[in-house]
């Protein structure tokens, strides 16, 4: 009969390229507290070693070395776009690229200059950190977070372009 690869009985240390556990092995798997605690340390070491590798990767792929300057301009574009379509918060996601993208996109207070209140107000209250000094345009529509909303960008109001509320239920009208 051919061998089970999975059993442990038929495997050579080191399993699957890592080098022999201390103390445990497949057919017996650690039971005590001390060794699993050990096992998940590891496994965390190896994790991070895994994320050190993929971003050093990542950093030398040709789309995160782009100027900042073009890439700055290249969400710019990219939120006009979409703004023209009915989709203004959609350029979003482009932090999702990469880190780079992703640490630009953040820390560009140009790009945040459109900040919406929907049903909550993260989105609102991470615009106004990020767009620092830059003028803001601020879209308020969602029933119920108007005042709230209000409140939140009341110590920005020196920065509102434009103010633009819709969607105002009757009793928050008088605010």
């Amino acid at each position: 009969p051919e061998p089970d690869v999975l059993r442990a009985d038929s495997m050579q240390a080191p399993y699957y390229g890592l080098p022999p556990l201390d103390a445990a092995s497949i057919t017996n798997a650690p039971v005590d507290s001390e060794q699993r605690a050990s096992l998940l340390e590891r496994r965390h070491g190896y994790e991070l070693a895994i994320c050190s590798t993929n971003a050093l990767l990542n950093a030398g792929v040709p789309i995160n070395r782009l100027p900042l300057e073009l890439l700055v301009a290249i969400m710019t574009w990219a939120q006009v776009g979409y703004a023209e379509m009915g989709a203004p918060l959609e350029w979003l996601s482009l932090l999702l690229v990469c880190r780079y993208w992703f640490f630009v996109a953040s820390s560009t207070p140009k790009l945040w200059y459109y900040l919406w209140a929907g049903p909550g107000l993260n989105f609102l209250r991470t615009g106004l950190a990020r767009s620092k000094r830059t003028k803001i345009f601020v879209a308020v529509g969602h029933p119920g977070v108007v005042a709230s909303a209000l409140a939140c960008i009341a110590p920005h109001a020196h920065r509102i372009q434009h103010l633009w509320l819709y969607n105002v239920p009757q009793a928050d009208a008088t605010l």
